[in-house]
């Protein structure tokens, strides 16, 4: 389902059943962290549209704690291991249940922020206690966050009203949301479509432009170098065996 990299260089790799696996030697071979699915609540774990399924939905190498590792099970938990995945943590009763992004900002990397089904969620002690803050929030279903590189407390939120609304062309309503501090969410809307017909967008801040985010959604791309209040089109042009779909994922590749 993805892969992520630690500090260490060491790779990360999720799966559908949910499974880890850990490569020392950059992708070589592999060793699958087996006790994952050894915490309690696994028993509990369950992917919606297919009730018997659920998979790992995100990997996030922790900046402060160099072992630390968070992982989100969709859907049922939010886990983390202190030992580079040979043993596990399990969800904390104020985590979310449905984490789709975690992101964290290097200025300020104990305060973990969640996009997830059930509301965005912060963390300010490393993912040991968690604060669901959905003020502003007309839509709740969380997708992809991002924090400005000029401001670690200016954030960027995708939503939608329901997972159907995120997901389906048919019932599509999707939206991005801007927060400052503690302020409360506020919908962005200048140079992006209009919410009815599109699906939840992805959204990533570049790390080496301060003040700079990208999004994506229904096979067009949006950048922005006004800290996510205004948006301009960007004229992409596909590989023609690509097809103009909604994108799930975004990386940035810097030049330089």
């Amino acid at each position: 389902m993805a892969l992520a990299s630690s500090q260490s260089g060491a790779l990360y790799a999720r799966t559908e059943l949910s499974a880890m696996y850990r490569s020392e030697d950059g992708g070589e071979s592999w060793c699958e962290l087996e006790t994952l699915l050894t915490l309690p609540s696994a028993k509990s774990w369950s992917f919606p549209p297919r009730p018997e399924t659920h998979h790992v939905q995100f990997i996030l190498p922790d900046l402060a704690h160099p072992a630390r590792l968070h992982v989100a099970i969709e859907a049922g938990a939010l886990v983390y291991s202190d030992d580079a995945g040979s043993t596990w943590c399990d969800r904390v009763s104020s985590a979310p249940r449905d984490t789709h992004c975690l992101a964290v900002h290097p200025l300020d990397p104990t305060r973990l922020h969640s996009a997830a089904g059930d509301g965005y969620f912060e963390s300010v002690d490393d993912g040991n206690t968690w604060r669901r803050v959905v003020d502003g929030l007309e839509h709740q279903h969380c997708w992809s966050v991002a924090i400005s590189l000029a401001d670690s407390k200016t954030l960027l939120l995708s939503t939608s009203k329901s997972a159907y609304g995120a997901h389906y062309k048919e019932s599509a309503n999707s939206i991005l949301y801007r927060r400052t501090g503690t302020d409360a969410w506020k919908p962005v809307r200048k140079g992006l479509p209009d919410p009815q017909g599109v699906r939840i967008p992805v959204v990533a801040a570049s790390s080496s432009e301060p003040g700079v985010f990208y999004c994506s959604t229904e096979g067009m791309v949006y950048r922005s170098e006004h800290d996510g209040l205004q948006w301009q089109k960007l004229a992409v042009q596909w590989n023609s065996k690509a097809t103009a779909e909604h994108a799930t994922g975004m990386a940035i590749l810097e030049e330089g």
